[in-house]
């Protein structure tokens, strides 16, 4: 998704500013969280929180997701919605910008350019 954002924000010579870059990984942050760590960490909780049940109804990952949809819909998030999503594009926005940095380090150190 940020290189999407990126290839659609650049100038023609394929630089981005500060704040366009800003903006990508924001984009790319808020679409991951949406569409996959929201769900993901929603059905995680169900899961752990399952198992702490004396008769766990989830048989596995496959039958838990499953089984989730069909009593409950396709599930984005439940519970502080506001909070859950700006804690996970915040630390998702930060986490890809320090990987990315680092990156960037290495490739330079490796490749010389």
């Amino acid at each position: 998704m940020f290189e999407y954002l990126k290839n659609s924000m650049a100038d023609e010579k394929g630089n981005l500013s500060k704040s366009h870059t800003l903006l990508c990984g924001l984009g790319a942050g808020v679409s991951e969280a949406i569409l996959i760590v929201c769900p993901m960490e929603t059905v995680k909780v169900k899961f752990i929180d399952d198992q702490t049940k004396p008769n766990p109804k989830y048989r596995g990952f496959f039958h838990g997701v499953r089984t989730i949809v069909k009593e409950e819909g396709i599930v984005y998030w439940r519970g502080s919605e506001e909070e859950l999503f700006i804690l996970t594009c915040i630390k998702l926005y930060f986490l890809f910008n320090l990987c990315f940095d680092w990156f960037c380090v290495f490739y330079f150190i490796y490749f010389g350019c």
